[in-house]
């Protein structure tokens, strides 16, 4: 039995880097050169901002629920670093190198996803608090900055809003992409609703209104939540599975499958034995192909012909010739 190979693939020969806070800041700072970068450094100050004033005002008051505000803060703009450091890496590492030999587009898909699992944590206990909130009665929402400096911080949250959803639809055929900060559009569209909502309450005057007013922003905020939950839930399955190396479904399959028909009539080729393909991005596949082909075939022409059937949809693959022969076929 005979094997011939052929491996596809495109390398250059860059070093690998170690991970360290100073190599994620230097990517960090990459970021500004991007104009997506800029909105999420943009976003990453403005909660920055956000939590030390409420911890610093927190432990000045004596407000536990500050502090822990101050906190949720922190824990966002973690997220969003880790969104823009995915970001930078990605786009300032373009090609495959010795170490990652599928290329650094995964970087973002990791990102994605642990930022969505952890915005629906997030959610999870905010929903727990709102619901509190419902039944508990009306409790007046703390009012930090006063209704002029919120209304000032909506207006600039949605202005990052509109910057990463006008950046997602130009660049949205790079699902990758688009995951990445698309989850951070969401998380930005979360404090405009809710603190919308606290800017609303602070103008109910309950105790001149007869009737229980006081559900309705809590209600709403409980709606909000549900609805942003549903909308990662595809950005967690999506990225979940190609995480785990899933195999392409869909229109990609029916495309692999018209190729490999395509193979399987070429001249020499007596069978397609196996083949393999699983997603690297959202965008890119890899995989191999086992075929089997009579003994006097030509094995550079087939090689070569299954290479440019297969080239247009995976970029990254691995062709190996098996020679039919009276033993091979007994001992299949």
């Amino acid at each position: 039995m005979t094997e011939h190979t052929d491996h596809h693939h495109h390398h250059n020969h860059a070093h690998g880097q170690s991970l360290s806070l100073t190599w994620t800041f230097g990517y960090a700072i990459k970021g500004w050169s991007i104009a997506e970068g800029k909105f999420l450094i943009c976003f990453i100050l403005l909660l920055i901002t956000s939590c030390f004033f409420e911890i610093a005002s927190g432990i000045i008051l004596a407000e536990s629920f500050l502090i822990s505000e101050g906190f949720r803060s922190g824990f966002d703009t973690l997220c969003v670093y880790v969104a823009l450091v995915g970001l930078s890496f990605d786009i300032n590492n373009p090609n495959p190198d010795k170490k990652y030999a599928f290329g650094y587009g995964r970087t973002q898909i990791v990102t994605a996803f642990g930022n969505a699992i952890f915005t629906l944590f997030t959610n999870l206990f905010a929903l727990l608090e709102a619901v509190h909130h419902l039944y508990g009665g009306h409790a007046e929402n703390h009012m930090l900055f006063g209704k002029e400096l919120l209304i000032f911080k909506i207006l600039i949250e949605i202005l990052i809003y509109f910057g990463l959803i006008k950046s997602i639809r130009k660049d949205e055929k790079c699902s990758t992409f688009s995951d990445n900060l698309g989850i951070i559009a969401i998380k930005c569209l979360g404090f405009i609703i809710t603190e919308s909502l606290i800017l609303v309450d602070s103008y109910i005057l309950y105790d001149d209104i007869g009737i229980p007013l006081y559900t309705f922003v809590p209600i709403l905020n409980i709606l909000w939540i549900v609805v942003c939950m549903c909308l990662l839930r595809p950005y967690v399955a999506r990225n979940g599975k190609i995480l785990l190396l899933s195999a392409p479904s869909g229109n990609m399959r029916t495309e692999i499958e018209k190729k490999l028909r395509e193979i399987s009539i070429l001249e020499g080729v007596v069978s397609i034995k196996s083949e393999k393909f699983w997603m690297v991005t959202s965008s890119t596949l890899a995989g191999s192909v086992l075929i089997s082909v009579e003994r006097n075939a030509n094995p550079q022409s087939i090689i070569m012909k299954s290479r440019d059937c297969l080239s247009k949809l995976i970029e990254y693959f691995t062709i190996e010739l098996v020679v039919e022969d009276d033993s091979t076929v007994k001992n299949e």
